[in-house]
């Protein structure tokens, strides 16, 4: 039951849970980011390896001899696309987490500053 005047350790235990709950949330959401900028990179690249691929195994008999099979192509074109993904991810959590701290940090000295300000 929530009391008519909570104390400040209630507010406090209610506020972290809220923190709690929006990190998470935050946290979801900037997963979900990622792995859609991964996915992006990983289907662009893969188009754009296949191609000069496809297209060296017909103009090149160095490239015929060597690159002939399908597993090799498979090969080329995946690593290329596997890694873009794993490259796109990365920078896309890197700059969320760039920006939730710093609206972390203006929050923070948002209410730092208010409670200074009170007293």
């Amino acid at each position: 039951a929530i009391e008519s005047n909570p104390s400040p350790a209630g507010a406090t235990k209610y506020c972290g849970i809220a923190i709690l709950i929006c990190w998470t949330l935050r946290l979801r959401r900037s997963i979900s980011e990622a792995a859609i900028a991964g996915l992006k990179a990983a289907a662009v690249t893969a188009v754009c390896t296949a191609i000069p691929t496809f297209a060296s195994v017909r103009m090149s008999k160095w490239a015929k001899a060597n690159l002939g099979n399908p597993v090799a192509k498979t090969v080329i074109i995946t690593y290329a696309a596997g890694m873009a993904y794993f490259i796109a991810g990365e920078k896309k959590v890197v700059e969320l987490s760039r920006k939730h701290s710093l609206e972390a940090a203006k929050a923070r000295a948002k209410s730092e500053y208010t409670l200074t300000k009170s007293n």
